[in-house]
């Protein structure tokens, strides 16, 4: 470096990369993480007021429990994905990270990109939610035309979009790029995913075999997760196969069946 001069010991500095070209300066954060800029002035005094101005301002935000720099949340973003793909690549992350990285390229960088990391609103939020629902009902559809059903996000959805953005937000706050005062809270909003095949509380009891222990057909569609149809066909087929054998031996040894 041509010149260099500490304005507040270990703290903010300023320097030339060229002698008689523009003033640089750099700030040590709360982080310990150095925060360069250019002042644009190759005037010593005018590049000294504009560092000490970026360097208060920045002291000021940390007194405050304000992030003192900010960045655009695509590359936040960019930061929990190499986070996430390096997770799964070394056999640590979880198979629902999948799910994240997909979130966060289909949907969240493509709304949130363009906005500071330390700018995201509930009203923002609140909007992301209401294009979210539209982009799902359009794939729901597969067509793209403002004539469509809108289908409700199940609350499954949403818990992956909220565990997503809450990976973008844990790298912000690890950096030090938002604060856990200015952090949004995440809702979850959606309808509860239906059981499939579920039986009703007025539905009726399927027929069990001719002979069979009512009693006992009963006690296995009280076991099949609270009427779970898949698991009580299941049950119930194995139950109908053992209560064919037992008649068949039954009868072979001459038993009163």
């Amino acid at each position: 470096m041509a010149n260099t001069t500490n304005i507040i010991p270990n703290k903010l500095t300023m320097y030339q990369r060229v002698e008689g070209g523009v003033w640089h300066y750099r700030i040590k954060l709360k982080t310990g993480e150095w925060y360069r800029l250019s002042s644009r002035e190759t005037d010593f005094d005018a590049a000294k007021e504009i560092a000490n101005r970026t360097y208060y301002t920045a002291d000021y935000k940390e007194k405050n429990r304000l992030p003192q720099t900010t960045r655009k949340f695509k590359n936040v973003a960019k930061y929990a994905l190499t986070r996430l793909e390096d997770e799964l690549d070394g056999g640590g992350g979880k198979v629902v990270y999948k799910d994240y990285i997909r979130t966060i390229n289909n949907y969240l960088i493509p709304f949130f990109g363009k906005y500071d990391i330390a700018n995201i609103t509930i009203k923002l939020l609140s909007e992301y939610a209401d294009w979210r629902d539209v982009q799902i009902s359009l794939q729901k559809n597969r067509r793209k035309t403002t004539q469509i059903k809108k289908f409700r996000v199940s609350q499954s959805t949403i818990n992956t979009h909220n565990s997503a953005l809450n990976r973008v937000f844990d790298e912000a706050m690890l950096h030090g790029w938002i604060t856990e005062s200015i952090r949004p809270t995440l809702l979850n909003k959606g309808i509860k995913s239906e059981s499939r095949g579920a039986f009703s509380d007025g539905a009726p009891v399927p027929q069990f075999e001719d002979g069979m222990d009512t009693a006992f057909g009963l006690s296995l569609y009280q076991r099949s997760e609270r009427g779970s149809k898949s698991l009580f066909g299941k049950l119930l087929q194995l139950a109908k196969t053992t209560y064919r054998k037992w008649r068949i031996a039954a009868r072979g040894s001459g038993r009163k069946i």
